[in-house]
């Protein structure tokens, strides 16, 4: 079985030269931080930690990794508009070389990666808030056949 945990980053400042500079605020440390440790008080660790070449994803996997352990892995396509079939075919040839993977990346890629892989459709992505993981398991990984099984943090109905 394959287990890929998707994570956007924490939130970011804009103040910065460029997007690719944009860093964590201590609120999207805080955000990164609680999620990652509810992942890992269910979870225990992951295989492989990867991050797209952005600073805030950079630091958010680091984040990921203090709780997770592993070691940082840069992977330019996991930036923000990256083609998601791309990512997935990827994703689906560590079948055997990984049982799992946490990946800290960008909406819209998270949110079209979700959808594509759980159902076959990159037209209606999934919606990230910051700092939350999804996880995606599968027995034999193709488009559509994911399961979307837990989601850090774990989404409370304050109305109740």
């Amino acid at each position: 079985m394959l287990d890929i945990f998707l994570m956007r980053h924490g939130e970011a400042s804009f103040n910065a030269d460029s997007d690719i500079n944009r860093e964590l605020t201590v609120r999207g440390q805080s955000e990164v931080r609680r999620a990652v440790k509810g992942l890992s008080e269910q979870f225990g660790s992951v295989d492989q930690v990867w991050s797209s070449p952005y600073l805030r994803a950079k630091q958010s996997a680091q984040i990921a990794i203090e709780e997770l352990g592993g070691r940082l892995n840069i992977q330019q396509r996991l930036t923000p508009d990256y083609n998601p079939s791309k990512v997935a075919e990827w994703l689906y040839q560590l079948d055997g070389e990984a049982s799992s993977v946490l990946i800290a990346s960008h909406m819209p890629l998270v949110g079209k990666l979700v959808s594509l892989m759980v159902n076959a459709d990159l037209l209606h992505p999934v919606s990230f808030g910051t700092g939350m993981i999804v996880r995606l398991t599968a027995e034999s990984p193709f488009d559509g056949c994911f399961t979307a099984r837990h989601i850090e943090p774990l989404m409370v109905d304050n109305n109740q």
